[in-house]
């Protein structure tokens, strides 16, 4: 049962010395903790299975939709068929989440990164939960496994997780004939990104207005693929102004020259990147289209190991790290939320000096 319905059913309201009164079973009952009254009216029964749907609508005010998308599936996927997911909330256990770990891993075998997710979603339930005092503890918080229960992460090596500065320079070459060849202004796009390092979402949600003098503001992206453009971006961090050196300048002049000559819209609130859907209609350019186009160049250029948009996050975040740019900077730039995630983007060399950085950072 819902907390507002627990309140009409049971008749619950703060009394005049600051305790909680209900009436139930022909009883007055009043209890100084509200936590405790509710235990008892509503005899443990309020579950994850009551709560869901009052805990998405508090987070829809406090979370991004991708975020709020990303709960329903894991709730759908691996909540719903649970042993937690109708049994009351003051009832679980840790015991009950590692059970509910096995169940999960049944559905699909878990690498520690998805089994973090999962977890933390029926954390953040029981943390709604305290903040409207229906439960005191929660039992998901500091669940940990040793790592030899998930599935080993996939990884490139540190060299694979960047462009290679060879690598760069033949991938720019080749974007610069295509974007020429296909007077697609996607393949500008991926050069510019090697000089701004955006998040693709937020590349493809740039506009002109965006630019000021020397520097260019981040303050939104393009979700679920391109259906859905947002006016904030991943974390708070991630509002920010990167600096625009002259190669990223002219580069937008050129895609600003290609728009207009394709009769895109140029003017100063409207999008630096645009494309026509299948149906003809001029949409927001699609993180998939960035993918897909750099896909194709290394696919031409006979890479051994094809890299992602988000690989020139990393690429760029590397070459400023090497280039002496402090850490501060760069996490500033990146819109990351810490120096350590920062850290994490570097793909360092195989030198002293680094292993001994690596070390501080833990």
């Amino acid at each position: 049962m819902k907390r507002k319905e627990l309140f009409d059913k049971f008749h619950i309201i703060q009394i005049s010395d600051g305790r909680w009164r209900a009436f139930k079973d022909g009883k007055t009952l009043r209890y100084t903790s509200l936590s405790k009254l509710l235990d008892v009216v509503s005899v443990d029964q309020t579950s994850i299975s009551s709560i869901w749907d009052e805990f998405i609508d508090y987070k829809k005010d406090f979370s991004r939709p991708g975020t709020i998308e990303n709960y329903n599936r894991l709730y759908e996927t691996f909540i719903k068929p649970s042993s937690i997911y109708e049994k009351p909330l003051t009832k679980i256990s840790v015991h009950d989440i590692k059970c509910f770990f096995k169940e999960c891993n049944k559905i699909q075998r878990l690498k520690k990164r998805y089994w973090s997710e999962i977890r933390g979603t029926v954390s953040q339930v029981f943390e709604y939960a305290r903040e409207i005092d229906l439960v005191t503890d929660n039992p998901a918080r500091g669940v940990k496994f040793p790592e030899n229960v998930f599935l080993p992460e996939t990884h490139l090596s540190a060299k694979k997780k960047h462009f290679l500065p060879e690598e760069k320079e033949s991938v720019k070459k080749l974007a610069l004939v295509y974007a020429d060849q296909n007077q697609n202004p996607v393949y500008y796009g991926i050069i510019l990104d090697f000089q701004l390092g955006l998040r693709v979402g937020e590349l493809c949600a740039l506009k002109w207005s965006d630019i000021e003098g020397n520097e260019i503001h981040i303050r939104r992206e393009v979700i679920e693929d391109g259906k859905m453009m947002i006016d904030y971006v991943k974390t708070k961090s991630g509002f920010r102004m990167v600096p625009l050196n002259k190669n990223a300048q002219d580069l937008l002049q050129k895609i600003k020259e290609l728009n207009k000559a394709k009769g895109y819209p140029t003017e100063k609130d409207s999008l630096v990147f645009y494309e026509l859907n299948s149906s003809g209609v001029l949409t927001n350019g699609r993180p998939f289209s960035f993918d897909k186009a750099l896909r194709r160049l290394q696919k031409k250029l006979k890479f051994d190991e094809i890299k992602s948009m988000h690989d020139i996050r990393r690429t760029y975040a590397t070459e400023l790290y090497y280039a002496g740019v402090g850490i501060s900077q760069i996490r500033a730039w990146m819109g990351h939320a810490s120096e350590t995630q920062t850290f994490d983007y570097i793909c360092y060399r195989d030198d002293p000096e680094d292993i001994k950085k690596l070390e501080l950072i833990g």
